[in-house]
Parts: C-alpha cells; structure tokens; sequence
C-alpha cells in the first residue's frame, strides 16, 4: 500500500494548501509524525518512506512561485509531507 501522510503540525498548513486548489474532497484529517510506529499500530511492514517533493522542486524549479517554492522545501526540511510505502501482513 503506498499513501502520501503529513506531520500532526504540517496537518494545518495542509489542508490550507489543499483548499486553495479548490479540492476541498482532499483534504486530510489526521497526522502520522511517527511512520515506524504508525506501520506497528496498523501491524503492516514499512518499506519505504520519503518525503513527498524532491522530484517536483527539481522539474518544476523556477515555474513556481516564491512562495510555494519556500514552503515546499520547509516541508522537505521537516519531513512533514511524506510518502509511505507499507506491506499488509496477516492480521492475527
């Protein structure tokens, strides 16, 4: 199962970003801070989590506004916006 999650504190900020889009269906309602520990408590494997805008910075560079610029690569810095990548196991 592969998902794109944000921090607790990105939460906020998130969905901000996700209503100026005008997908007010998108939006978020909960955070995973802790990816390890979210895998456990859902008793899956992580296999892989990153962060969520590398790509996008380095095609999109200048295109971008200031803004939106500054603000992806804070959450680049904080890991607040990241994609999980989780194997399903038996749940016995």
């Amino acid at each position: 199962m592969v998902f794109d999650a944000t921090s607790r504190s990105g939460l906020l900020y998130t969905n901000w970003f996700i209503k100026r889009t005008g997908n007010r269906n998108a939006l978020m309602f909960f955070g995973i801070d802790e990816s390890e520990e979210f895998a456990r408590k859902c008793r899956t494997v992580l296999l892989e989590e990153k962060t969520f805008f590398p790509d996008a910075l380095k095609m999109l560079g200048r295109k971008l506004n200031l803004i939106t610029r500054i603000s992806m690569k804070i959450a680049e810095r904080n890991k607040s916006v990241k994609i999980l990548h989780l194997k399903l196991t038996d749940a016995k």
